[in-house]
């Protein structure tokens, strides 16, 4: 069981009312996974945009991993005081962070804890009951890039709800998604969640990748126009959804060749500021990673992305 330190949110100033009305709130927290401060400024501003606009708790949580060996090997002190000391340390760090990044920050609570960090984050968002996980991710240029994503996915994994990764100088909400949708129970999630992280008139764009697949070659040339003419009636149902939940513009994108490649390009192409997509499940050998299209999505995308598991509810 990680142990925790936290402080409570001091009281919030209401915000100013902005623009069109939003599309639909989150309705519920948000849980902002704190970790190098390097990482962590588009994943904290994005956090406090979303907690003013719904008014609702932001709370930022940083996460150490316990000693690799007992203390009392090594240093003749008590184990609890080190913890302790360790856990009070981070705090401050996670603290100074938010100030510096935010200044006052109204609608904040702030927690550090000890213990294996996407279990922890996961048991933290539970209990809070938090709507949504937001993570900073590095520039694809740095160094560690694949390790800390890996870490983001292991989240991603544990996680109950979505999780949004954001790049570092990122300090708007998105108003341009692509969604990835395969009209499963779990992309019809990632669109909801998507529509709740948008910013004021803004546009979702739901994406179909076509299955490599030649009708013809198998003698069944008419399926393919079966196929088409049902996504018609697929896209219709999910967009009428989504318009209905929040002010917010819909439209469709047919896509064709390998799923993450089509979506990056497209996402590339049309100034996408968001790309989400549920997950499918956990890839059989790697029990900490994902499906290998929201991987690919995480490792090659230049803007934020939001993924919804399979065992989101």
């Amino acid at each position: 069981m990680a142990k925790k330190g936290s402080t409570t949110p001091r009281r919030a100033r209401r915000p100013q009312p902005h623009g069109r009305t939003t599309p639909r709130s989150l309705g519920g927290p948000i849980l902002v996974a704190v970790s190098e401060p390097d990482v962590a400024e588009g994943a904290l501003h994005v956090a406090d945009l979303l907690a003013r606009r719904d008014r609702v708790n932001a709370h930022a949580l940083g996460v150490a991993a316990p000693l690799a060996l007992p203390a009392t090997l090594v240093l003749p002190v008590d184990p609890q005081m080190l913890e302790d000391a360790r856990r009070q340390n981070l705090l401050t760090q996670v603290r100074q962070t938010v100030s510096r990044t935010l200044g006052v920050a109204a609608y904040w609570s702030t927690e550090a804890a000890i213990g294996h960090r996407a279990t922890t984050i996961a048991q933290a968002s539970k209990e809070r009951g938090s709507a949504l996980i937001i993570v900073g991710v590095p520039e694809t240029s740095a160094a560690d890039h694949t390790a800390r994503l890996d870490a983001v996915l292991q989240i991603i994994r544990a996680a109950e709800v979505g999780v949004l990764a954001v790049p570092p100088g990122t300090g708007f909400l998105p108003r341009r998604a692509l969604v990835a949708t395969d009209f499963s129970d779990a992309s019809r999630r990632a669109a909801r969640a998507a529509l709740s992280a948008l910013g004021p008139d803004s546009t979702i764009t739901l994406a179909h990748v076509e299955p490599s697949l030649d009708f013809a070659s198998i003698g069944k040339p008419g399926l393919e126009a079966i196929y088409e003419r049902g996504l018609h009636d697929l896209f219709d149902e999910v967009a009428a959804e989504l318009r209905r939940a929040g002010d917010v513009a819909v439209d469709t994108a047919f896509l064709h060749g390998d799923t993450a490649t089509a979506l990056l390009t497209r996402a590339t192409e049309g100034g996408y500021d968001l790309i989400a997509a549920g997950s499918q499940g956990v890839v059989p050998l790697d029990r900490y990673l994902v499906g290998s299209v929201s991987t690919a999505l995480l490792r090659g995308a230049k803007s934020s992305v939001l993924i919804v598991a399979a065992s989101a509810a």
